[in-house]
């Protein structure tokens, strides 16, 4: 999954995996803690795609442009997988929508309490991490490692968040 802080992507892979069961597993960057929580992620990648059991990993990390996915998607096109990028499709299509949900992810990181890493942080901190994000954000195209990528509109009609069951 492709998108910026307090989009709800760890929610979603949470919510699709229960549905499908145990041939699914969901991976998030951010539950693992130190300066090397890159690295520890990409090996239980790793890890998980030579589990012989499993037929979908979620990735749920911000993947904001080509550098931060590419490496977790070469090594699971090197292992057999296909990889399928979900980027906000709001994120491409107009101005005001990416407005909107930049808007609802910033509320979002500002209340957010049981995560990981912005438990601790001051709200400045939380704005100044989307807001790079944000930045850098570019959408995901199909590469030499990156098998499909598919739109997702995180948006209902009236302007908010849609809920898991509009998801599905």
């Amino acid at each position: 999954m492709q998108g910026i802080p307090g989009l709800g992507k760890t929610t979603l892979a949470k919510s699709v995996c229960e549905h499908i069961g145990n041939r699914c597993e969901t991976l998030e960057q951010d539950s693992f803690k130190g300066s090397n929580s890159g690295k520890q992620c990409l090996n239980y990648l790793e890890t998980l795609l030579t589990n012989d059991k499993l037929e979908i990993i979620i990735l749920s990390r911000n993947n904001a442009n080509n550098k931060q996915y590419y490496n977790y998607a070469k090594i699971a096109t090197e292992l057999g997988w296909k990889t399928l990028v979900l980027t906000p499709y709001e994120f491409i299509v107009d101005s005001l929508e990416k407005k909107k949900l930049e808007d609802i992810c910033r509320k979002t990181i500002i209340e957010r309490s049981g995560h990981p890493n912005f438990d601790n942080l001051p709200i400045n901190k939380r704005k100044s991490i989307l807001t790079m994000f944000i930045n850098q954000f570019k959408v995901a195209l199909p590469s030499d490692v990156v098998h499909f990528v598919e739109t997702i509109k995180w948006l209902d009609n009236e302007g908010n968040r849609r809920s898991i069951e509009m998801v599905r």
